[in-house]
């Protein structure tokens, strides 16, 4: 929530569930917390998908193999975090939330319900979810008060001054890219906004 233009935060204590990337950001902020319980799901410092730095890196110097490499970075948060519907005979009472097919072929109702994929894993899809909302949070974070826009996996700022502890910027994967300026910016909600870059609107 915002008070003019100060970001107000929760205080006093509250129990809820953080994966490793959040919890490491609060390490690093000096923040009081206590682990109730915890489960592991891989050890520490290990990569989910060690190929992919270099493949990042592969994809700019080869044009052919390039786009494949895209494709399969681009789509592997989606396939873990994918589900599939599917539909089964009903038996028994129905739930309120069921989402009911009638089916005059076989005159039976039938339910249709969201089964995991064939590469579904929630627990990658959760880390990796929490990776970017752990970067953006501590990004945010250098400039509290300048922070215009969070997007999926940037933040836009007010103001030409340099933000200050925004690390790394580089071209590697995982890096900040940036920054990059705009003379001025339209922002109707998340996901809808539009960047005016040299007299154009982006």
């Amino acid at each position: 929530p915002l008070s003019g233009s100060t970001i107000l935060y929760p205080v006093g204590h509250w129990v809820d569930w953080y994966s490793r990337p959040m919890i490491e950001m609060l390490k690093r902020r000096g923040e009081e917390f206590e682990i109730i319980a915890a489960i592991e799901s891989w050890a520490d410092g290990d990569l989910l998908f060690p190929e992919f730095p270099e493949w990042y890196q592969a994809r700019k110097l080869d044009p052919i193999r390039g786009i494949a490499y895209k494709l399969i970075l681009n789509s592997a948060y989606g396939k873990t975090a994918e589900t599939v519907s599917k539909v089964c005979k009903v038996k028994g009472n129905l739930r309120f939330q069921d989402i009911i097919i009638p089916s005059e072929e076989s005159g039976g109702m039938y339910r249709r319900y969201d089964a995991p994929g064939r590469y579904s894993n929630f627990a990658i899809a959760a880390h990796i979810t929490s990776e970017v909302q752990a970067r953006l949070t501590e990004a945010s974070l250098c400039a509290p008060n300048r922070v215009a826009l969070l997007a999926t996996d940037g933040i836009l700022f007010e103001g030409a001054e340099p933000v200050q502890g925004l690390s790394p910027l580089g071209s590697s994967l995982g890096d900040w890219d940036g920054p990059s300026g705009s003379d001025g910016a339209v922002i109707v909600g998340c996901g809808f906004y539009s960047l005016l870059q040299q007299s154009k609107w982006d």
